[in-house]
């Protein structure tokens, strides 16, 4: 069973209409990830991504920004810029 030292987390704002259909497209993928929300009403999303799955997740993302609004953004509690895997998953 994973822990959670193994997992990355990856945080996201999104359409608040849109977080069922983005966590039932994640779901699709089983085990990949796994989508919590944070804040239904701004559209805060959290992926919880499996160790080794964060190509994986960055290509479903940039599938589904032609369909969805969806942006990579800070962690809570993070008043820095974006980190580099944050980077990763624009392209």
């Amino acid at each position: 069973m994973m822990t959670a030292a193994e997992t990355s987390r990856q945080y996201y704002r999104v359409a608040g209409r849109d977080i069922s259909f983005f966590r039932f497209i994640l779901e699709g993928y089983d085990g990949l990830a796994v989508l919590t929300t944070l804040d239904a009403q701004s559209g805060q999303v959290v992926l919880t991504v499996a160790p080794g799955c964060e190509r994986d997740v960055a290509g479903i993302i940039s599938g589904l920004k032609d369909e969805i609004m969806i942006e990579p953004v800070p962690a809570p509690g993070k008043d820095s810029d974006l980190t580099d895997d944050d980077a990763l998953l624009l392209y």
